[in-house]
């Protein structure tokens, strides 16, 4: 099996990275391709809205195509989200190779034309929410799965026992504003919340919010604030109603309870993670004030959710079952033999 991979730069906190590491791992045949040399890439207003003014636009194309034609690949994988490809280049791509695109956002909302235009070309999409996949299906992609993608790497997520715990409750979230909504209601009932993250351009912190707003951690420093935290909020918006975000499986992984507005999620057993209804905002202080209180029981499901995300939600466990059960040459019919069991694992 030959693959090749188009990323962004590769740091070492970065998800991509942690896929390449799973696929090499599984003795694929990998060629990279990076598009960009920055950590963070926006690309110019330019490139993002008028692409056919912008040369830098037309030599990054040009460029994947120059190394596509290097070999014969089976697979092209690649990360949605980011309007760096040409929809004329995926459709001769796929004339010749598989195309898998990994997608963490909601395809309805966050696609640009360019991103709706290549979803024909697209023989798998590989989702974090089942309901983005059924948006995938109903935009003309060939097949779409909810693995999910998020999940962790042992060795760079795995935490000691004995880390110090300073941090009561924390969340880490992009505030948008319907985030900033969510943290001002809690807030009043849990003055101990501390939160981080980025505020997105054009979006201004509520004041009610600046006593508990702590920066935007990125790296180490984000995985430091888990790590020291007794309990972790994952504070879901209505674009991912069914919660397979990175913090999911980052926060057991940093041995914090999570705490998370998703009762329907199906990846923890209800001995591994603690849940409320959406908007239940007076039961999320309850259960804060219960487990910060109870350090015994909050121990015995942090364990269990330490062990749960270490085996079962690393990315090394969703590529061997994405290349072995997925990725089969006439993928369609493999498709067709898959299923999600009830843990949210991927089986035939």
């Amino acid at each position: 099996m030959k693959i090749l991979f188009l990323t962004p730069y590769l740091s070492q906190y970065q998800a991509q990275t942690f896929w390449l590491k799973a696929v090499r791992q599984l003795k694929a045949g990998v060629t990279v391709h990076q598009y960009t040399d920055q950590i963070i890439y926006p690309p110019s207003r330019v490139d993002r809205k008028f692409p056919q003014f912008s040369p830098e636009f037309w030599l990054r194309n040009y460029k994947i195509y120059k190394t596509f034609e290097s070999d014969k690949f089976d697979y092209v994988f690649f990360s949605s989200g980011t309007p760096i490809l040409s929809p004329q280049l995926i459709q001769y791509m796929s004339q010749k190779s598989k195309i898998v695109v990994f997608n963490g956002t909601e395809p309805r909302s966050f696609f640009n034309a360019r991103e709706r235009a290549m979803v024909p070309y697209v023989h798998l999409a590989v989702t974090n929410d089942f309901s983005h996949a059924d948006q995938w299906r109903k935009m003309g992609v060939r097949q779409a799965i909810t693995l999910p993608i998020s999940a962790i790497d042992p060795d760079f997520h795995r935490t000691p026992a004995n880390v110090k715990k300073d941090i009561p409750v924390s969340f880490i979230g992009t505030f948008t504003d319907e985030r900033q909504a969510q943290t001002e209601r809690l807030l009043p009932l849990v003055p101990s919340l501390q939160i981080w993250g980025p505020i997105p351009p054009e979006t201004v912190l509520k004041p009610q919010l600046t006593s508990a707003y702590r920066g935007y951690p990125v790296g180490q420093d984000y995985l430091n604030i888990l790590r020291r935290s007794k309990i972790s909020l994952n504070l879901l918006v209505k674009s991912m109603p069914n919660g397979a975000n990175l913090k999911m499986f980052e926060i057991p992984a940093a041995r914090a309870l999570q705490i998370t507005n998703n009762p329907k999620q199906s990846w923890f057993m209800p001995d591994e993670i603690v849940t409320v209804s959406d908007g239940d905002y007076p039961s999320i202080a309850k259960l804060v004030k219960y487990y910060l209180t109870h350090e015994s029981e909050r121990k015995k499901i942090v364990n269990k959710a330490y062990t749960s995300v270490m085996h079962r939600h690393n990315y090394f466990h969703r590529f061997s079952r994405l290349i072995s059960s997925t990725l089969r040459l006439g993928s369609s019919t493999a498709l067709g033999r898959c299923s999600l069991d009830g843990r949210g694992s991927f089986s035939e």
